[in-house]
């Protein structure tokens, strides 16, 4: 009897704490499922939710970037035009070969943040003028003098068709001295042509966010050369108003005319200075 009594009595305290826990527990259980409730009422709106309007908006934006492209190519290529126009008309005005050289560096610093003018003389390369470079680089280019041999991407750039372009290692290392502290890599070379002889060599390179305009300066170095070729054809047309007989023209008559065209006149100290600032000689 007295271990029943025992028994019952654990018993009796052990219920009234279940059942005091079992409270705790549906309690826990409704606050749980309230939370779970709002969390599923909050996801309804998610669930439903669609997103067209994302998709639009991302075409639209798409949209006027392509257009806002567009107008930039457009006035950059309206741009370029103007000034193709602006050089071709200059180059019928100017009658000396200072006057077309310096015309052709002028209108080629809008298409290169650097530009390097070099004559090629007998055996020799020979700094002429320049733009874009600070004036005590100018000066350096304007007296630089190299020999064929020592310049290798000069010397290549000459005897080609069309551009060539190189990077550090391969231009040589006189005319890398002369410009590598201001220029960056790769630099592009166009050859000038007149009468079919290669007379100069153009050498532009880019610069922090600038690149240089290849196709246009390809343009400006062909017209240049057809403008040298026409003062070719005057001085040749000189040579025979002048003779002392009218004959036919004889090709040593073409090439002592071209003989003399491509040999042009370096500019003066002080006038080298001003074209390092941008202002024309003409």
């Amino acid at each position: 009897d007295y271990a029943n009594r025992l028994r019952e009595e654990a018993q009796r305290l052990l219920d009234s704490k279940t059942a005091s826990l079992q409270q705790i527990i549906e309690s826990l259980k409704g606050q749980f499922s309230a939370s779970l409730d709002q969390v599923e009422a909050s996801l309804i709106p998610l669930r439903s939710m669609e997103l067209p309007q994302a998709e639009v908006a991302i075409a639209e934006a798409m949209q006027e970037a392509a257009t806002e492209f567009e107008r930039a190519s457009r006035e950059e290529r309206e741009r370029t035009l103007c000034s193709l126009a602006h050089f071709s008309n200059q180059l019928r005005k100017r009658e000396t070969q200072e006057e077309i050289l310096n015309l052709l560096l002028d209108t080629a610093a809008g298409f290169a943040p650097r530009v390097a003018l070099f004559i090629a003389r007998e055996e020799n390369f020979l700094g002429w003028s320049s733009r874009g470079y600070s004036t005590t680089t100018g000066r350096e280019i304007s007296a630089w003098s190299c020999a064929r041999a020592e310049s290798p991407f000069l010397m290549e750039a000459l005897c080609a068709d069309g551009l060539t372009s190189a990077g550090e290692r391969s231009v040589g290392a006189r005319l890398a001295r002369l410009l590598a502290g201001e220029s960056q890599f790769p630099w592009h070379a166009f050859p000038l042509r007149a009468i079919r002889r290669p007379v100069a060599v153009l050498v532009a390179s880019p610069a922090e966010g600038q690149g240089c305009e290849l196709e246009t300066l390809c343009l400006l170095l062909d017209l240049t050369g057809l403008s040298i070729e026409n003062l070719a054809l005057k001085i040749l047309q000189e040579m025979r108003q002048t003779g002392a007989h009218a004959e036919p023209v004889r090709e040593s008559t073409t090439h002592a005319a071209a003989a003399r065209v491509p040999v042009p006149v370096k500019p003066a100290a002080a006038e080298t200075d001003e074209l390092q600032a941008g202002a024309p000689m003409s």
